[in-house]
């Protein structure tokens, strides 16, 4: 009975020290906010990505362009659906409207 005790014990106090030191561990700094230069070239970025997807629709056809988004964005820092089919309808690609 004493060595279960004891084992519980030390278990116990195996944590509180694991969380005590946690606590006192120094924050991990957030990153700074960017810049306004920095976010406007984030924009420009993004713009010219939409503008090479519409390109891309009217000169190779609305397939293409849902296959071209996920590569395009990507290099821009945008998420989109991995599966064309719904890309093209969240972005209505397949028509002239451009509708976003």
């Amino acid at each position: 009975m004493h060595d279960q005790n004891g084992a519980i014990g030390k278990l116990v106090r195996r944590y509180f020290l694991w969380y005590e030191e946690r606590a006192t561990r120094p924050a991990t700094p957030t990153p700074p906010e960017p810049t306004l230069a920095e976010r406007r070239l984030c924009v420009m970025e993004r713009i010219s990505a939409i503008r090479m997807v519409d390109q891309i629709r009217r000169t190779k056809g609305p397939q293409a362009a849902a296959d071209s988004l996920p590569g395009i964005y990507a290099d821009v820092g945008v998420r989109v659906i991995a599966s064309p089919a719904p890309a093209q309808q969240e972005m209505d690609l397949s028509s002239g409207s451009g509708k976003v």
